[in-house]
């Protein structure tokens, strides 16, 4: 249902010249466009439990891949991303603290109390594959470190 509505979304992407707007390949892959396959998701009440907490994992990572990437592309640092500031809808909440580079630096933090630069702009991916880990591990009760 969720990836039904996320066209509204990438409407943006249309008022982009022919040259250079992403194909509908593209666009699935790193975009919440509609789906032009249907992923795991669509055969849900067909799915046992366990693959259908991998299709829920799977449709998570995804998801926050995309957002990660377009973060990275726009120079986005968010400044607290604990678990608790990710989705499983790939979005992220609580941007109580954020900020965008000036110019290249992946050690930029916009947070002032993070004095280690936990959450650098440079360390945002290694970040968000930790929380994902976090929650494979809720779903499957094999907590790694």
């Amino acid at each position: 249902r969720m990836e039904a509505h996320d066209d509204a979304s990438t409407r943006y992407l249309e008022r982009l010249p022919e040259e250079v707007r992403p194909g509908a390949e593209l666009r699935e892959r790193c975009f919440f466009g509609r789906r032009t396959r249907p992923s795991c998701a669509a055969g849900h009440g067909s799915l046992d439990g366990t693959a259908l907490l991998g299709c829920l994992l799977d449709r998570t990572v995804k998801r926050t891949a995309a957002l990660l990437a377009a973060w990275m592309a726009s120079g986005f640092a968010h400044g607290v991303m604990n678990t608790d500031n990710l989705s499983l809808l790939g979005i992220t909440i609580d941007l109580n603290v954020y900020g965008f580079l000036s110019k290249y630096d992946p050690s930029f933090y916009p947070n002032h109390i993070d004095e280690e630069g936990r959450y650098a702009f440079g360390s945002q991916p290694e970040i968000a594959k930790w929380n994902l880990q976090r929650l494979a591990g809720g779903l499957t009760g094999a907590h790694s470190s």
